[in-house]
């Protein structure tokens, strides 16, 4: 009789082990499948771009805690993300062994602050601008995911609007606005219609792109419909309203071209954010950097400097700043003048 307890008791504990270790896999997959983060390392990075085309990357190093605390918070996002966008973005966490990352050194532009959120839209780099809180990444790739990289005009208040050329924007008339490029084609099937949407893919996040196919808003904005491709760059800027783009039809003329005019032809980078921008646009600077007692000659200056701007425009941009005055000395620290 005892020896049939003995062996109940037994077979009770064997049944009582094997039931644990069957819920800690069940657990551990749960978790698993819960944890929707791509892990990435230079090798699959650019795998990763071509397979998702609007992603978003944590990167970090090994031992950064706060790190950490930023892909908790993606793991969190990802699965509310799966089903608002429909699948339409990925998260991830980008691991490097040093913020000397060959890949990432192709993509951050100066030194690389940690922990870092990168979005990647069809390939290219852009700047995250929400916060690394839960219910901000959800909030901005939603936006993100919802925008197209080129804007299709379909009325003609949706293009005035976008050009800024509305009755609220002429109210606003001292408020800055950004430019814009629109494109007008006879149909998707023009010869331009690839090399435009390659350079709005390029420069998506610097620059809004449009394009319009319809002959009557044509007509308005071109005086008659198009009958070949019509790429014009739009500013607020009086002295360049309207640019039209008369180059050759591929991708890195375009792109230069966008870039070295939608800004002014001699800028004051007198702010970070002017820096940050001009750098951003991918085209070499000419810097006049000055001593601050150089500014009563500024304006007699300007005109030697302008005109030299004007005739290389489509290989450089040219901006001033003072070189005692913020931020300047901090910049020129970095850039090692």
């Amino acid at each position: 009789m005892m020896r049939l307890v003995l062996l109940a008791r037994i077979l009770l504990l064997l049944c009582l082990a094997a039931s644990r270790t069957a819920a800690a896999k069940a657990k551990g997959k749960k978790s698993d499948a819960a944890d929707e983060l791509l892990y990435l390392t230079d090798s699959t990075l650019e795998v990763a771009l071509e397979a998702h085309p609007l992603l978003l990357i944590s990167v970090s190093v090994p031992g950064c805690g706060v790190c950490d605390a930023v892909d908790k918070r993606l793991r969190k996002a990802a699965p509310e993300l799966r089903v608002k966008a429909k699948a339409a973005v990925k998260l991830g966490q980008l691991r490097i062994d040093s913020p000397d990352s060959p890949v990432l050194g192709r993509i951050v532009q100066g030194a690389l602050s940690l922990p870092k959120l990168i979005v990647f839209r069809e390939g290219e780099a852009l700047d995250y601008t929400g916060d690394d809180s839960k219910e901000s990444i959800v909030k901005t790739m939603l936006a993100l995911a919802s925008r197209d990289t080129v804007q299709t005009l379909r009325s003609v208040k949706q293009a005035e609007r976008f050009l800024h050329l509305d009755s609220w924007s002429s109210q606003h008339a001292d408020e800055e606005k950004p430019p814009r490029v629109v494109g007008f084609f006879p149909s998707n099937a023009s010869a331009a219609y690839p090399v435009f949407r390659d350079t709005a893919r390029k420069l998506q996040g610097l620059i809004s792109f449009g394009e319009c196919f319809d002959a009557a808003m044509q007509r308005k904005f071109l005086g008659a419909p198009a009958k070949k491709a019509v790429l014009q760059l739009v500013k607020a800027d009086k002295r360049e309203r309207k640019l039209t783009y008369q180059g050759p039809l591929a991708q890195p003329p375009l792109s230069r071209w966008v870039a070295t005019h939608s800004v002014s032809l001699v800028q004051d980078l007198s702010t970070e954010s002017s820096i940050e921008s001009h750098m951003a646009l991918g085209v070499p600077v000419f810097l006049l950097l000055m001593p601050d007692s150089y500014e009563d000659e500024l304006t007699e200056m300007m005109v030697a400097f302008r005109a030299v701007a004007s005739s290389v425009r489509e290989r450089l941009l040219f901006g001033y700043g003072f070189k005692d005055t913020e931020p300047w000395p901090v910049f020129a620290q970095q850039l090692g003048i």
